[in-house]
C-alpha cells in the first residue's frame, strides 16, 4: 500500500472521472487508486442518486460530485439535453476538476474512465519524481484486458491477460514530444511493428487486424502548473497557442477493461443504440470503433442472440495458442492485482 501525501507536497496526485458504474465496481475503482498512490479522487456521478455517493461519504480523499441539473446548469448553461453527450459532460467536468485541483494544491492531475486503472508497478509517485521539470504531460499507454468466454463479476479482479498497445504521439501541434524520447520512440515503433509481423507469421493473425479493440491512445496526467484549461478523453486542453512537452516512457500504464464479458459488451452497445434512438448525441467514436458498432447493429437488428455471441467471440476472444505467441513477442502480458488493493485503505 502507498501512503498518501497532503496537497501541496511534492508530486501529490489527483485523478478525476465521470462515473456511471455498478456500486461494487465504483468502490473497487476508488479503493484501488487510493491504495496505489493517488492522493485525491474527484468523482463526478452521472446519476446524482448513485448509491456510491453515500457509500464513499466517509472516504476523506474522495470528493463526490453529483451531476444534478443545477450542476450542468452551472457548467454548460442552457445546453439542450440532446446535445449533452458524454464528451461534453467529461470536458465540462474536467474544467471544474482542474480548477479544484489547483485550489486544493495538487501537483499532478489526470483523467481516466471508470473502466480503467492507473498501473505503475514501480510506484506512481517515484515515477513522477523522475520526470524532468520541463515536461508538462506524462502519457500512459494502454494495456487492454482480454475477456474470457464466461461471465465475470468483477473485471478488475478476474481478468489478468492484457494486450499491449503501441505508444502514440498525439496529433496536436501544441503538444510536442520530449526531444530525449524521439530516438526511443522511433525504436519502439519499429520494434512493435516487427514483433507484430513475427507474431502473425507464427500463426496469430489478430495482429494484422485491429489489434486493440478499444482506444489505443492511452491517457495522460499533467502538472497543475501547466497551461491547461480542461481535458478531453486522452489529453489535456492547452491554453490557446500554448505549447507543452509530453513524456511517453515513464513506466506507467492504463489497464483498460473495455468489454469484460459478453453481457458487458451487449449492454454497452445496446445502451449506445438506445441513446441514439432517443435523439441524444452519443459519445463520438473513432473510425474503427464506429465500425465495431455498425457491425453490432447489423447483427443486433437482423440476427439472433447466438449470432451476437458468435460476433463477440470472433472479435474479442483470444485463443490459448495466440496468447502464448503474443506473450512471447511481448505484445501481451499477464497482471495479477492483489485483492487487498480493492479494499478500503487502512485508517480511512
Amino acid at each position: 500500500m502507498t501512503q498518501p501525501v497532503s496537497a501541496g507536497a511534492d508530486h501529490s496526485i489527483c485523478l478525476f472521472a465521470t462515473i456511471r458504474a455498478s456500486l461494487p465496481d465504483t468502490l473497487a475503482f476508488g479503493y484501488y487508486h487510493l491504495n496505489t498512490g493517488i492522493d485525491r479522487l474527484y468523482l463526478f456521478f452521472d446519476d446524482p442518486e448513485d448509491p456510491a455517493i453515500g457509500a464513499l461519504e466517509g472516504e476523506k480523499r474522495i470528493t463526490c460530485i453529483p451531476c444534478t441539473g443545477a450542476h450542468w446548469q452551472d457548467l454548460v448553461g442552457d445546453l439542450p439535453r440532446a446535445k449533452l453527450s458524454i464528451n461534453v459532460k467529461q470536458e465540462a467536468n474536467a474544467r471544474m476538476a482542474v480548477q479544484r485541483a489547483r485550489q486544493d494544491g495538487y501537483t499532478w492531475i489526470g483523467h481516466i474512465d471508470s473502466d480503467e486503472l492507473v498501473y505503475a508497478p514501480g510506484g506512481l509517485r517515484q515515477m513522477l519524481a523522475a520526470i524532468p521539470p520541463e515536461v508538462d504531460i506524462v502519457k500512459f499507454p494502454v494495456l487492454e484486458a482480454v475477456p474470457e468466454n464466461q461471465p465475470v463479476q468483477s473485471a478488475f479482479r478476474e481478468l489478468h491477460f492484457f494486450k499491449r498497445a503501441r505508444q502514440a504521439v498525439p496529433k496536436n501541434r501544441y503538444i510536442f514530444l520530449d526531444p530525449r524520447e524521439r530516438l526511443p520512440y522511433f525504436f519502439h515503433f519499429v520494434s512493435y511493428r516487427a514483433r507484430q509481423i513475427l507474431a502473425g507469421v507464427q500463426g496469430c493473425p489478430i495482429v494484422f487486424q485491429r489489434y486493440i479493440k478499444g482506444h489505443a491512445m492511452g491517457k495522460s496526467i499533467a502538472r497543475t502548473s501547466a497551461p491547461i484549461v480542461s481535458f478531453r478523453s486522452h489529453f489535456p486542453i492547452p491554453l490557446e497557442r500554448t505549447r507543452m512537452q509530453i513524456n511517453l516512457f515513464s513506466g506507467g500504464t492504463i489497464l483498460h477493461y473495455d468489454f469484460p464479458d459478453f453481457d458487458h459488451w451487449l449492454t454497452k452497445w445496446k445502451s449506445r443504440f438506445a441513446t441514439i434512438q432517443q435523439g441524444v448525441v452519443p459519445m463520438k467514436l473513432s473510425i474503427h470503433r464506429q465500425r465495431q458498432f455498425d457491425e453490432f447493429i447489423r447483427v443486433y437488428e437482423q440476427g439472433s442472440e447466438a449470432d451476437l455471441q458468435a460476433l463477440f467471440q470472433r472479435t474479442l476472444l483470444v485463443s490459448p495458442r495466440a496468447r502464448r505467441i503474443l506473450t512471447r513477442m511481448h505484445l501481451a502480458t499477464e497482471i495479477h492485482l492483489p485483492a487487498a488493493v480493492f479494499t478500503p485503505p487502512p485508517g480511512e
